[in-house]
C-alpha cells in the first residue's frame, strides 16, 4: 500500500511540514510493501489542511471504480507550529488514521480490512 501525504499549508511551516511528510511517508510505505489489504484502493491519499484561517473546508472522496480517495483534512495550525519533530509526525499520522476510520464507514470499503489498515498503521507508528 502506497502512503502519499499533500499539504494545503502555510508557507511559514513548510519547509517542518515537508520533512515531516517525507520521513513518514517513507517510514510508512517501507513497513506496508510488504502486507496486502483487500480494499479497492491504490493509495492511501491524504491532503493535510494547516492553515491560519478557516478558507479550506475538510473533503471526504472515494471512488471503487477508480480505486482512488482524495481526503482533504484539518490539522491545528497552532498545534502543528509548536509541535517537536516526532509529534509533527504523529500529527500527519493521526490524520492517516482519521482518514482510514472515515474510509471504513463509506459503504463501497470492506470495513474490516480498512481498520485492519488503521491498526496496521497505528502498530508501526512514526519510528
Amino acid at each position: 500500500m502506497d502512503i502519499w501525504i499533500g499539504g494545503e499549508i502555510e508557507s511559514t511551516i513548510e519547509d517542518k511540514f515537508r520533512v515531516a511528510r517525507s520521513q513518514l511517508e517513507n517510514h510508512l510505505s517501507h513497513r506496508l510493501e510488504t502486507m496486502s489489504y483487500e480494499l479497492e484502493l491504490d493509495s492511501l491519499d491524504c491532503i493535510a489542511i494547516i492553515r491560519n484561517d478557516n478558507e479550506l473546508e475538510e473533503l471526504q472522496s472515494y471512488s471503487k471504480e477508480d480505486r482512488d480517495m482524495d481526503f482533504r483534512l484539518v490539522i491545528d495550525f497552532a498545534e502543528f507550529t509548536a509541535a517537536s519533530s516526532k509529534e509533527s509526525k504523529k500529527l500527519l499520522l493521526n490524520m492517516l488514521l482519521r482518514a482510514i476510520e472515515l474510509l471504513s464507514q463509506n459503504s463501497d470499503v470492506n470495513e474490516r480490512e480498512a481498520l485492519k489498515l488503521k491498526k496496521d498503521l497505528d502498530l508501526i507508528g512514526i519510528e
